[in-house]
């Protein structure tokens, strides 16, 4: 959940997770939103953020949770390193989320499934697998009505502190 703080003329969203590059509540450099967009002639929806960083940069939990996938490479489901953190709701009646990582180089050694890992804790390196250039892209998914890894995507700055300029 997020919540606004005052400071001078602009708002800071507070929130419970931290930006995975940069380890901290500061936003990191986003290349690519979640939106629609236009490559190669078509339309499609990015699902996620694309965090440029370069090959090699560490990258973080952004919330504690529990490791769903971690591998190098499956297709179809993903062409690169990955890491799937599952964080369970604090609400009762809600569905968790799934915090998605892609285009991960290197996976961290400890980092496999059923691991519990902390907000802020190592994961792995950025890589460039499957990618124009080297980024951490990431994504926010909702759990299916089985509480399992679903496709329903959520825009990740619904979730991410940053900052506000007040009109």
């Amino acid at each position: 959940m997020r919540k606004y703080v005052e400071k001078g003329d602009s708002q800071i969203v507070e929130s419970e997770y931290i930006w995975p590059v940069g380890r901290s509540n500061r936003p990191d450099e986003i290349k690519t939103s979640f939106n629609p967009r236009n490559k190669r002639d078509k339309w499609h929806f990015h699902n996620g953020i694309d965090l440029p960083a370069a090959t090699g940069t560490p990258v973080y939990a952004i919330h504690s949770g529990k490791i769903n996938l971690a591998a190098p490479s499956d297709p179809p489901r993903f062409k690169s390193g990955h890491v799937v953190i599952k964080v369970e709701p604090k609400i009762k009646n809600t569905r968790a989320l799934f915090l998605v990582y892609l285009q991960l180089g290197r996976i961290g050694e400890n980092i496999k499934k059923g691991v519990k890992v902390e907000k802020g804790d190592y994961i792995g390196n950025v890589g460039a697998d499957d990618a124009n250039y080297p980024h951490l892209h990431i994504e926010f998914r909702k759990a299916n009505s089985n509480g399992k890894f679903g496709n329903r995507r959520i825009n990740p700055l619904n979730y991410l502190p940053y900052p506000t300029v007040r009109e």
